[in-house]
């Protein structure tokens, strides 16, 4: 008895769990205003990185939503989760909050949600070979985002300081706000050169950036 009892709360529990994904995506779906074939090509990709993952259909299912609810489409949620998942699960941080940074940072340097396992691999490759996560790489993101994209920095650059900055006990805002400034400076610094110089200036630009953040290691 006691085990087919057991049988019959598992049963009941995956028939709940399936209820409430199918719930989800379609919420997902509508918000989204997908077409038919685009949320069954989203519940399709949903699907195939729980088998592939130790992540659970509805889990997934659930930072799709999230994604969406940020602004992206079915077609860009369904290319984007491959590298959220796989985020997540290469530093053990959660979905939400993997899949929350990974947006945020496709939107700050204008790439596009086909990026986001190479987005993905930067900031697990930064969070897992520095005193940084991906939550604190979030968070300075939204200081130095900005700044980053006026100096046409990139991503890769830009995470790499952040994890240096981590090791020097410069985490979160403080070392986004600290590299915001590093890089609000050279952005002044180079504004009034004349158009000749401007190939000169795209030489010189990531030699002073290492510079600046150099500067601020051995001020800090």
């Amino acid at each position: 008895m006691a085990v087919g009892g057991g049988v019959a709360v598992a049963f009941k529990s995956g028939i709940t769990q399936f209820a409430e994904f199918d719930k989800v995506l379609t919420i997902t779906g509508n918000k989204a205003e997908a077409s038919k074939e685009e949320l069954s090509n989203l519940t399709k990709t949903v699907k195939q990185l729980a088998q592939e993952t130790t992540k659970t259909p509805l889990e997934i299912a659930n930072v799709a939503n999230s994604l969406v609810t940020a602004g992206f489409s079915a077609t860009e949620t369904a290319q984007a989760l491959n590298g959220v998942v796989k985020a997540s699960e290469a530093t053990g941080e959660s979905l939400d909050v993997v899949g929350n940074v990974i947006a945020n940072a496709i939107n700050q340097f204008g790439l596009a949600a086909t990026d986001s396992t190479r987005v993905a691999d930067v900031l697990a490759k930064v969070a897992n070979t520095s005193n940084v996560s991906v939550s604190g790489l979030g968070e300075s993101l939204k200081f130095v985002g900005t700044a980053a994209q006026q100096s046409n920095q990139t991503l890769e650059d830009v995470s790499a300081v952040l994890g240096l900055l981590g090791d020097a006990g410069l985490q979160g805002g403080q070392g986004g706000r600290n590299l915001a400034q590093a890089l609000t400076r050279l952005n002044i610094a180079s504004a009034d050169l004349p158009p000749e110089l401007k190939v000169l200036q795209k030489c010189v630009k990531l030699l002073n950036f290492c510079k600046s953040v150099h500067a601020i290691l051995i001020i800090n």
